[in-house]
This record gives C-alpha cells, sequence and structure tokens, in this order.
C-alpha cells in the first residue's frame, strides 16, 4: 500500500486511449518546483514539495513530504528523455518504522532492494522481476502523468509497482472536466481526471495549460493542494 501521502496511492501512465501516437510521443516534463499543503478532513497535516529538473541523460524528480509526528519520506527517480524510469529511489520513517526502496530498470526488469511496509519491520527483500508493458514505479507518479499531452476525454491505462508491498496492479485514469479551479496559488483553469485505484478512488486536478502543473489531489482521506 503506497501511503506517502494521505490522498493518492500511486499510479503510473502508459498508453493513451483517444489520442494518436504522434500526440503521445509530445512530451512536455514540468521542470521546476512547487510547494503543496496537506489536509485531513479541512484540517493542514503537513507539506510536500516537488521537483523537476533536466539532467545530461534525462530528468531527475524529487518529491519531499513530510507530516510532522507521522511520517517523512523523500523520493528520488531519474528519467530519460522519453520519460522512462531508469531508477527510483526512496527512504522514510512511519512512526518509528524505517522502509525505503532502490530499484533500477532496464526495459522492463526491475532489480533492487527494498524495506517494504508490508513485511516485518526492518526486513530487506530482494527484487528481480519482469514487470508487464508499460508499467513501472509508481514514484514517478507525478512527473509521467504531467508530461503527457491531456485533453477532455482522454483515458489511460495504468500499471503500478508499489514498492512498499511489492505489488503490480492495473487501474484506469479518465479526464471526466475541464473547469476552473482555486487553491492557494490563485485560480486557474484545470483538467479534473478520476483515478480508480485499487483502494480509494482518488481525484488529481491539474492545469489545462501546458506544462500541466499539479494543481490538488483529494479522496476521502483528504486532499494535497499547490501553495505556489
Amino acid at each position: 500500500m503506497r501511503i506517502a501521502r494521505f490522498v493518492v496511492t500511486v499510479v503510473a501512465c502508459v498508453p493513451f486511449t483517444g489520442i494518436g501516437a504522434q500526440q503521445a510521443a509530445a512530451r512536455m516534463p514540468p521542470i521546476g518546483s512547487d510547494s503543496l499543503a496537506s489536509h485531513m478532513k479541512g484540517v493542514p497535516e503537513g507539506h510536500e514539495v516537488h521537483s523537476l529538473s533536466r539532467t545530461a541523460t534525462g530528468y531527475q524528480y524529487t518529491e519531499r513530504m513530510s507530516i510532522p509526528g507521522i511520517m517523512t519520506r523523500t523520493a528520488t527517480v531519474d528519467l530519460d528523455t522519453a520519460m522512462n524510469v531508469v531508477r527510483a529511489q526512496s527512504t522514510g520513517v512511519l512512526g518509528k518504522r524505517k522502509f525505503g526502496s532502490v530499484v533500477e530498470y532496464h526495459a522492463q526488469r526491475a532489480r533492487g532492494r527494498a524495506t517494504p511496509l508490508e513485511r516485518a519491520a526492518g526486513i530487506e527483500v530482494a527484487i528481480d522481476t519482469l514487470l508487464p508493458p508499460g508499467a513501472f514505479d509508481g514514484l514517478a507518479l507525478y512527473p509521467v502523468l504531467l508530461s503527457r499531452p491531456w485533453q477532455l476525454g482522454n483515458t489511460a491505462t495504468i500499471e503500478l509497482f508499489d514498492t512498499d508491498d511489492l505489488s503490480i496492479s492495473r487501474q484506469t485514469f479518465r479526464i471526466v472536466a475541464r473547469e476552473e479551479l482555486q487553491v492557494p496559488a490563485g485560480k486557474q483553469l484545470a483538467f479534473r481526471g478520476e483515478l480508480s485505484t485499487t483502494q480509494l478512488p482518488v481525484t488529481i486536478w491539474f492545469s489545462v495549460a501546458r506544462p500541466h502543473r499539479l494543481l490538488k489531489v483529494s479522496s476521502a482521506n483528504g486532499e494535497t493542494v499547490l501553495v505556489h
């Protein structure tokens, strides 16, 4: 179970339904850094910082989150120029329990190690598995999702590799609305997408303007919104 944030479990995007391959290839990664605030039933609980930078071989995505007294986590994902995950690493603490993973990807093979949350505390396991076509590490959710040329009505099949419980799952993401959204960072025209997860349904808003910018993520557990 991905618990890196209150509201979204994990996700990775693979081929689109409803747009051509040429459009799908027109990636536009959201270079820069954003700060977001997490809320549980309207009460501020923590914060996140997401950043994406260019490297000599592609891009590097970093995600830092903190829920004081409960959990901290830092994730770093290296991607190639086509936004394919090359390497993903995370370290975190839930209560007093440490967890994390280091995984490298070659084609569809994942190799590395993890200290999963779903195993006995402190137990490290080896990872060497062949993933389904299009599947990759869920830590790459935001940079991959936001790099795509989304339009109203687009649907994506989702393949997830979750190192928190060493699972692979298939989900669906649909763009269901284009609407104005007010967040602390201001009012923006947004796409609203619905993610059918294996757990709680998740709604994700991001800017219509490209490169797409994450604005809000929400579920029954709470929400994360863009601050600046």
